[in-house]
């Protein structure tokens, strides 16, 4: 009578550890619903593994790297290389925009912002 008893609580133990979240999220997240790892801001995959890079200015000409493959080609700052993908839903470009000073003419050879 303890053997089916002992089995079966066994078995509680075992379902328990297998529905976890994988990886425990990494320790980068938070375990929901259906066992999916919500992540903190800036991570990201099924386990929070993956750290999602930081854009914003930089002191180069070219912030996100090379979005199209292209090699040295980098497009213009006007013309978006990326259209509807999740990082970036509105679209994206390589470059900076032209920097323009208060008369709207382009300036060459600035470097930052």
């Amino acid at each position: 009578m303890q053997i089916p008893i002992l089995l079966f609580i066994l078995s509680i133990y075992i379902t328990k550890v297998i529905s976890e979240c994988p990886n425990a999220c990494s320790g980068h997240g938070t375990c929901g619903a259906y066992d999916m790892c919500l992540c903190y801001r800036n991570w990201m995959a099924n386990d929070c593994s993956e750290r999602i890079c930081q854009f914003g200015l930089a002191f180069a000409d070219t912030p996100k790297g090379d979005l199209d493959a292209s090699g040295d080609a980098l497009t213009g700052p006007d013309e978006k290389v990326v259209v509807n993908s999740f990082m970036y839903p509105f679209g994206t470009t390589e470059q900076f925009p032209s920097m323009t000073d208060s008369e709207g003419s382009i300036l060459t050879n600035s470097a930052h912002y």
